[in-house]
């Protein structure tokens, strides 16, 4: 059944990843939270997200702010050393209603973002402060349960760049966090060969989720699907929090 179910989630958060630009680690821990060891699962997350971003980055690598992404990644490696010591000293259900009321709060955010338009930031889009602040928030929380996209999105989401510059921003300081994550990971011991073992089990769904969630992002409405996602993450989120 783990077979089965650890290249379904990962094809559905690929899709998720490859049309907003980001969650794949939202959606895949709140799922394999509920049949997975935590901490096997992040590994699983960290090292089979790697081939789908490089795809999905020189997709659109024309159009990316290298500037402000080389801000960002100074300051996630900053963070990332204190997320991974938190990540393998943290009791693991803490981790989880941890995990479980970020989600939540993320969601509950994304959903109410929705019914207000955002302020722009049109005259600083590279304001080196902030940045780097979402660049350390993010490393951090790579580091301690492998979902780091949140607060480089908020910043992101509030510049003056069209939805592909968002879109290659975001999925390239993935990518990059990610590569990151794995070299931690690997020195502190995680990555053992049966969880290699499942990482090349989803890998390849793992890039055929990014291509659909790319093309399916040119077909719908982005706005809607993002409220849908959110929505289902809200649900799932509570069960992590009062399991």
């Amino acid at each position: 059944m783990i077979l089965l179910l650890i290249p379904l989630v990962i094809f559905l958060a690929a899709i998720v990843q490859g049309t907003i630009g980001f969650g794949y680690a939202i959606v895949s821990l709140a799922l394999f939270s509920y049949f997975l060891d935590f901490r096997e699962a992040n590994v699983i997350i960290a090292v089979s997200v790697l081939a789908p971003l490089v795809s999905a980055v020189w997709t659109y690598r024309g159009e990316l702010k290298i500037r402000t992404l080389v801000i960002c990644l100074v300051g996630a490696i900053v963070g990332l050393p204190v997320g991974l010591y938190f990540f393998s000293v943290v009791n693991e259900t803490l981790l989880i209603q941890a995990t479980g009321a970020l989600i939540f709060l993320l969601s509950a955010e994304g959903l109410w973002s929705m019914r207000k338009e955002i302020k722009i930031e049109t005259e600083r889009e590279t304001f080196w402060l902030w940045s780097s602040v979402a660049g350390v928030a993010s490393g951090f929380l790579t580091g301690a349960i492998g979902m780091g996209g949140p607060p480089v999105a908020a910043f992101a989401t509030r510049q003056p760049w069209s939805p592909r510059q968002i879109k290659v921003f975001l999925l390239a300081f993935s990518f990059l966090t990610a590569v990151l994550r794995v070299g931690g990971l690997a020195t502190a011991g995680w990555l053992d060969l049966s969880v290699l073992g499942y990482c090349l089990l989803a890998i390849p769904f793992a890039l055929i989720g990014i291509y659909v969630g790319l093309k399916v992002s040119h077909n719908i409405d982005a706005r809607a699907f993002r409220a849908l996602t959110m929505g289902t993450l809200l649900l799932l989120s509570l069960g992590m929090i009062f399991r």
